[in-house]
C-alpha cells in the first residue's frame, strides 16, 4: 500500500529539516508490481534551533504545516491509486514523455522546446525533487514554483515563452491520457516585457564591412541581412532561385509570408556572381557558430553593442523607417 511518512533529520548548526518519506508502487502491463521510494524537502517547514518562545513557537506551526502537507500528499497518491482506467498509461516517467515530445515536435522553435525541458529539470534538482517524477505526480504547485524559478532565471518575453511551451507539454500529456487533468491550467504568466534590442546604425554597419570577420561568409551573410531584413533561418536556406531580376522572391520560414522586395544595391554586391539556382547563397555555420564568429567581429571592429544575428533584422527596419525608405507594414523598399 502506498504510504506518506513525515520524517526528521537533524543538521550540523542544530537546526532539523523535515521531508517527505514517499512510498508508492505501479503496476506494468503484464500486471508485475515495481515498488518505488523517493523524498521531498519541506524547506519551508525547517526547524529552527530554538533558543526562545517565539522561535518554539514558529517550530510549531511549521511541524503543523508539514503534517498537513503529508495528509494532503497521501490524498492525493490514494486518489490515484483507485484510478484503474488511466493508471497505465498514467505510470510513465514525465521525463520520459518530454523526450517523446521532443523527438516528435517539427516546429522551427524546438531548441526553445529544448531548453524549457532542461530548465524544468533543473528546477527539480534545484529543489532537491528526483528527477524520477511520474506524470501523474506532476501538481499545480510544481508548476506554480517552476514559474517562480524562470522568472527568478530570466528576464523580458524569454519566462513568457518558455513558460508557454512548458504549459504546451503538460497539456498534452493531459491529451494523451497521461494525467488526470492539465495542472499547469491555472496557473497564469504575465506577457513580460521584450528586452530592449541593439541595433545598427548606418556608420557601425559600415564599420563592420571595414572590419576582417573570423569567417567570410558570415560577414557577407550578415551585411546581406542588414540591408535585406531576412532573419536567420531564411539568409541559412537563401539559394540563387530567390533572387531574381534584382529582387528577393521566398516564402519566410517562420510567418509562411511571401516576400517579393526590391534589393538595395549594396544587398545585389554582397551576393557576388550567380551559381546553379538550387545552390544556396551562403555557406554557413551553425547559428550558434555563426553567433560566436560575430561576437569576435565586433571586438574586432570596437562594438560595444551586444549583436547577434537577429539585430540585423531589426537594425535593417529601424534604419528604413528612420529614414523614411519603407513601409512598415508590407516592408517593401519604396526606393532603393
Amino acid at each position: 500500500m502506498a504510504s506518506v511518512k513525515l520524517r526528521e533529520r537533524k543538521n550540523s548548526d542544530g537546526s532539523i529539516s523535515l521531508y517527505l518519506d514517499i512510498y508508492t508502487y505501479y503496476k506494468d502491463r503484464d500486471g508485475n508490481r515495481h515498488n518505488r521510494r523517493r523524498y521531498e524537502f519541506l524547506d519551508e517547514c525547517k526547524q529552527l534551533k530554538a533558543t526562545n518562545p517565539a522561535e518554539r513557537a514558529e517550530n510549531k506551526n511549521r511541524y503543523n504545516h508539514a503534517k498537513d502537507i503529508r495528509n494532503k500528499k497521501e490524498a492525493e497518491i490514494l486518489a490515484r491509486r483507485h484510478d484503474l482506467v488511466l493508471q497505465d498509461k498514467q505510470e510513465i516517467y514525465f521525463k520520459e514523455f518530454c523526450q517523446t515530445f521532443l523527438d516528435e515536435y517539427t516546429k522551427l522553435n524546438k531548441k526553445n522546446v529544448r531548453a524549457t525541458i532542461c530548465h524544468f529539470f533543473n528546477y527539480l534538482q534545484s529543489k532537491k525533487i528526483p528527477e524520477t517524477i511520474f506524470c501523474n505526480e506532476l501538481t499545480p504547485k510544481e508548476c506554480e514554483q517552476y514559474l517562480q524559478y524562470l522568472e527568478n532565471a530570466f528576464n523580458g518575453e524569454t519566462v513568457e515563452t518558455y513558460f508557454r511551451l512548458f504549459k504546451k507539454i503538460v497539456k498534452a500529456a493531459h491529451k494523451n491520457g497521461f494525467m488526470n487533468s492539465d495542472v499547469s491550467q491555472d496557473v497564469v504568466c504575465k506577457k513580460g516585457t521584450p528586452a530592449k534590442k541593439d541595433i545598427l546604425d548606418f556608420e557601425e554597419i559600415a564599420q563592420f564591412a571595414q572590419t576582417p570577420c573570423p569567417n567570410k561568409e558570415v560577414k557577407r551573410a550578415f551585411l546581406f541581412s542588414c540591408y535585406t531584413g531576412l532573419r536567420w533561418v531564411d539568409v541559412n536556406a537563401l539559394q540563387w532561385k530567390n533572387v531574381q531580376d534584382g529582387r528577393l522572391k521566398m516564402v519566410q520560414a517562420k510567418t509562411k509570408h511571401p516576400i517579393d522586395n526590391k534589393m538595395h544595391q549594396t544587398a545585389l554586391q554582397l551576393l557576388g556572381n550567380p551559381q546553379k539556382p538550387s545552390d544556396n547563397v551562403f555557406t554557413l555555420p551553425s547559428h550558434a557558430g555563426a553567433n560566436k564568429d560575430l561576437k569576435k567581429w565586433c571586438m574586432r571592429a570596437g562594438i560595444t553593442k551586444n549583436i547577434t544575428w537577429h539585430c540585423a533584422r531589426h537594425s535593417f527596419g529601424t534604419n528604413l523607417i528612420f529614414h523614411g525608405e519603407t513601409d512598415v507594414n508590407s516592408q517593401q523598399i519604396i526606393r532603393p
